[in-house]
């Protein structure tokens, strides 16, 4: 458990973990164990995180879940404005303890190592709302089927030059390999780069508003 004093909590961890004052996002108490960090909810008694975000494609090719507006946005299939420094911090602030080196071998094989998340992608129609395992919106055109349900790996990126490298990448959740990635795909096939498409008939429009969740296992 952790105690949220003011914000300067939020800029001692920022300055912890090499973001320079430029980018300290506020640590912010919004009462019964819910804190706010920039974009993200971190929940205490459910160690789970959300953030908003966008639908961003529906029919390419992609390689990424979430990317950061500033990332690599024309292969993936959300987009969100939230930081993916302020996601990591909210992962540390519920106890999780990065890999931060995080490598697959020269043939992209080895698994990747960290911590297990479930990730939830919620949205309202004029009907309903809908709430659905992020692993139903990613189609595998090799397997004609979508990503078998189960865990992702919060691995926690690297840091490069003195730079964190999931906020210079805006690299969030990987299906594809990816080091630099907050969180890696640990299924058979993430080494291929072209299996991988939006399950566009499970998604709500392009540019419909969605809330990512990741919880902890």
């Amino acid at each position: 458990m952790f105690k949220v004093q003011n914000s300067v909590l939020g800029l001692l961890l920022s300055v912890a973990l090499g973001f320079g004052g430029e980018t300290n996002a506020p640590v912010r108490a919004l009462g019964d164990g819910r804190f706010a960090i920039g974009l993200v909810t971190l929940d205490q008694t459910a160690r789970s995180l959300s953030f908003p975000a966008t639908v961003n494609l529906h029919e390419e090719t992609v390689e990424y879940v979430v990317v950061h507006r500033t990332g690599k946005a024309h292969e993936s299939i959300f987009r969100t404005e939230a930081r993916p420094q302020d996601i990591h911090l909210a992962m540390l602030l519920l106890g999780v303890k990065p890999v931060m080196t995080n490598r697959f071998g020269t043939d992209g094989q080895a698994p990747p190592r960290g911590a297990q998340v479930r990730i939830e992608v919620a949205w309202r129609d004029l009907y309903s709302r809908h709430e659905v395992p992020v692993e139903d919106l990613v189609w595998n055109t090799e397997s004609s089927n979508t990503l078998a349900r189960g865990a992702w790996i919060y691995n926690g990126s690297n840091f490069s030059e003195g730079m964190f490298t999931a906020q210079r990448d805006g690299s969030i959740v990987s299906i594809h390999i990816d080091p630099d990635a907050l969180i890696n795909n640990p299924r058979p096939g993430r080494e291929n780069d072209d299996w991988y498409r939006p399950h566009a008939d499970k998604l709500p429009p392009i540019g419909a508003a969605v809330v990512v969740t990741m919880r902890l296992e």
